[in-house]
């Protein structure tokens, strides 16, 4: 997903159309313009599959898990 919203950011002037469309989130965006980001996004996901497999495989993934916890 992350590589495909960049590669769609660096495409399109309004950011994270395809992030906000899969999760719900309405914005002010014309039809025609979610509608292809969905697409591309669609197309580029599928794409960067393998790459995602591989980095994950490797352990060089984009996810950054945080913890905390409270010090008392």
């Amino acid at each position: 997903m992350g590589w495909s919203q960049s590669a769609l950011n660096y495409l399109f002037r309004e950011p994270n159309i395809f992030f906000n469309s899969i999760t719900g989130k309405k914005r002010d965006v014309r039809l025609s313009l979610r509608a292809s980001n969905f697409l591309l996004g669609t197309i580029l996901s599928g794409m960067s599959l393998p790459a995602v497999i591989t980095e994950t495989w490797f352990g060089r993934g984009g996810t950054l898990i945080v913890s905390a916890s409270r010090i008392t």
